[in-house]
């Protein structure tokens, strides 16, 4: 099956029993957790066979009906399964396009994200000469660097720096390490990456050099929220464990796993965590529990007391 655009609504048993089965390969093989895993397979089979799912024939509920499963037995956010008509067809075009169409796939996507600053929403100099960068994203470095360092650059003779992760979504790990790389030393382990699947460990050490200025001994507050997920949670985390930052805000979602997409049957999009992330400090990370703020403050009120304490801090 090479498109979903005519799918219809009605799932027969057999195509049922198909999407299961492949689900469950395919987390067997790629999962962080092979136990957990197991689990997943063990109970969606047993669903299958008591009969659970005879009554389903509307893809998207069948998706919701699996996700829920998903979601009980790992705990795990970016453990999803979802029915996306959208992302399975791009899916579906990168993978049969030929060269030329994969590039302009790809340029489609940069596109979408310099439409978004890649995630540099907004920066300021507040009063104080203090410096606020409202970061909603860590897109691609390779895509997204010559932004960061302009903003790095705004930010780099203030006296003190906001950054506000409250409405960050994450992304990608590289980006997370580039930005770390202006508020530390080199030569710190920021993170390491266990790609169980193919039986390999990634470090991610800070940069040895920054384009412009590091800012290593400027005071660092870092805004948190509910909704901080995934790679503003690494952000917040790594400082944390370095005592880098003043973390103000709520405890945030729990997301700690790399996680890339993959397709079932052309039908739904499963998001595995396929990687483990270990803080060389704590020996684990915020997986399922969050990253806890310094200051436990509503979300909402978090700028006004940073703002504060990086005012009265400088004024003294």
């Amino acid at each position: 099956m090479n498109n979903n655009s005519d799918l219809g609504k009605k799932l027969d048993k057999e195509m049922k029993l198909e999407i299961l089965r492949e689900i469950s390969k395919k987390v067997l093989e790629m999962y962080v957790f092979n136990d957990v895993a197991k689990e997943i397979e063990k109970k969606l089979t047993k669903n299958y066979n008591d009969g659970l799912f005879d009554n389903i024939t509307d893809i998207q509920i069948f998706a919701n009906e699996i996700n829920e499963i998903l979601q009980e037995i790992s705990k795990d956010k970016h453990l999803t399964i979802r029915y996306d008509v959208t992302i399975m067809n791009r899916m579906i075009a990168l993978r049969e396009a030929n060269q030329e169409e994969i590039e302009k796939i790809k340029q489609e996507q940069i596109e979408f994200f310099r439409e978004i600053n890649f995630g540099f929403k907004r920066l300021e100099i507040l009063e104080g000469n203090i410096g606020y960068l409202d970061l909603i994203g860590f897109a691609r470095s390779i895509d997204a660097s010559e932004t960061a360092i302009a903003a790095m650059k705004f930010l780099a003779y203030t006296n003190s720096i906001i950054i506000d992760l409250r409405n960050n979504n994450g992304g990608e790990p590289e980006m997370v390490r580039f930005l770390a790389s202006y508020f530390l030393e080199p030569g710190i382990l920021w993170n390491t990456i266990i790609w169980s699947y193919k039986n390999s460990t990634e470090e991610l050490w800070i940069l040895d050099k920054v384009t412009g200025k590091r800012m290593n001994e400027k005071d660092l507050y870092i805004l948190t929220s509910k909704d901080t997920f995934s790679g503003g949670e690494d952000f917040a985390y790594g400082m944390k464990c370095l005592k880098r930052a003043t973390l103000i805000g709520e405890t945030t979602k729990g997301g700690a796993h790399p996680t890339d997409g993959f397709s079932i049957l052309d039908l739904l999009v499963f998001n595995i965590p396929n990687g483990r992330s270990i803080n060389p400090i704590s020996k684990t990370n915020w997986e399922s529990v969050g990253v806890e703020p310094d200051i436990s403050i509503d979300a909402d009120l978090a700028l006004n007391k940073a703002f504060e304490l990086a005012l009265n801090k400088y004024k003294r």
